[in-house]
C-alpha cells in the first residue's frame, strides 16, 4: 500500500515538474489523461461485496466487520423506522424510507476514538494493544461516536458515470474513498479507493507512457528535493500513541519509523493497526 522512498543520487526519464502537453503532474499523460476521461465509475460496480455498519451499532461490531471483511472502511447509514400494530404488536416496527448514509468509518477513525477515551500503546517497535481487546467488554459506544473522528475518510460519492479523472482529481486532494451510488435506489453500489484506482491503471499500464520508466525522484519533485518537511517521521521507540496522533494531526494515513540517526526502518499506516486489532 505504500512505499518509502531512499534519496540516491542520479536520475534519468521525465522531466520533474508538469507536463506541457496536459497540463498536469509530470506522470500524467496523454493516454493516461484520456484513459481517466472516458473511463466511467460504473467499472467498480459490483467488483466487491459492499460491507455496511448501521449508525446504532457499536464500534466494536463495526471494527469486527472490517476484519472479518478485510477491509479498509464501509458506509455508515441511519435507518428510520416507525411502530406498527396495535396492543401487545405494538411494539413491532417497520423501517421508514430508503436509508440514508451519514459518512464512512474507518480503522483510523476507531484508533482515535479508542485512544480518546485512554487507550493505552506499546512503543512503534512493539505492537499496539488490541483494539478488539480494549473495547472487550464492549464499551465502545455508537460507531457514530468514531465517523470521521480521524479527518481521513469523510463520506463523498459520486454516479456510476462520473469519469474516474473526476475520481483521481478528488484523491489528489487527500480524499480517501467515493462512494458509487445509484442515482435510482439512493444504494452505495461500489466503493473507490486509491488503491482500486491504482489497480485499474495497472490493468491498463501502457496508459503511463514515458512516466512509467521515469523515477519517483523526476515525477515527484519534493523526493528529488529531499526537503526535510517532505515526509513526515517518528522515531521508531516513541509511543504508538504518539505515532497515530501525528497521523491524525497531519489527516495521513502512514508515516515513516526512524532510528535515532534519521535513517528510514520502515513505515507505518492505517493497514498496520488493521492487522494489529486481529
Amino acid at each position: 500500500r505504500r512505499l518509502s522512498v531512499s534519496r540516491s543520487g542520479g536520475a534519468g526519464g521525465a522531466a520533474a515538474g508538469a507536463d506541457a502537453r496536459t497540463g498536469g503532474p509530470a506522470w500524467l499523460s496523454e493516454d493516461l489523461a484520456a484513459y481517466l476521461k472516458r473511463t466511467r465509475s460504473n467499472v467498480f460496480v459490483g467488483t466487491t461485496k459492499i460491507v455496511e455498519a448501521s449508525c446504532e451499532q457499536t464500534a466494536l461490531r463495526t471494527l469486527n466487520m472490517l476484519l472479518e471483511a478485510n477491509i479498509m472502511s464501509c458506509p455508515v447509514f441511519y435507518q428510520k423506522y416507525t411502530a406498527v400494530g396495535d396492543g401487545a404488536d405494538a411494539a413491532v416496527v417497520a423501517p421508514v424510507g430508503r436509508p440514508e448514509y451519514i459518512g464512512f468509518v474507518d480503522v483510523m477513525d476507531l484508533t482515535a476514538l479508542a485512544l480518546k477515551t485512554g487507550m493505552k500503546t506499546a512503543p512503534t517497535g512493539g505492537l499496539l494493544d488490541k483494539l478488539a481487546r480494549w473495547f472487550d467488554p464492549d464499551t465502545s459506544g455508537a460507531v457514530t461516536h468514531a465517523i470521521n473522528l480521524s479527518r481521513t475518510d469523510r463520506f463523498w460519492t459520486c454516479q456510476p458515470t462520473t469519469s474516474l479523472g473526476k475520481i483521481a482529481a478528488l484523491f489528489a486532494e487527500r480524499v480517501r474513498r467515493v462512494a458509487v451510488v445509484d442515482p435510482e435506489t439512493k444504494q452505495v453500489v461500489g466503493i473507490i479507493s486509491q488503491t482500486g484506482l491504482l489497480a485499474k491503471v495497472a490493468e491498463n499500464i501502457d496508459v503511463l507512457g514515458a512516466a512509467g520508466d521515469a523515477t519517483l525522484a523526476d515525477l515527484f519533485p519534493h523526493v528529488k528535493a529531499g526537503a526535510p518537511d517532505a515526509v513526515i517521521s517518528i522515531v521508531q521507540g516513541a509511543p504508538a500513541r504518539s505515532a497515530f496522533e501525528l497521523m491524525v494531526a497531519n489527516n495521513v494515513s502512514g508515516i515513516a519509523l526512524v532510528n535515532e540517526d534519521g535513517a528510514l526502518v520502515t513505515n507505518m499506516s492505517a493497514s498496520d493497526i488493521r492487522m494489529m486489532a486481529k
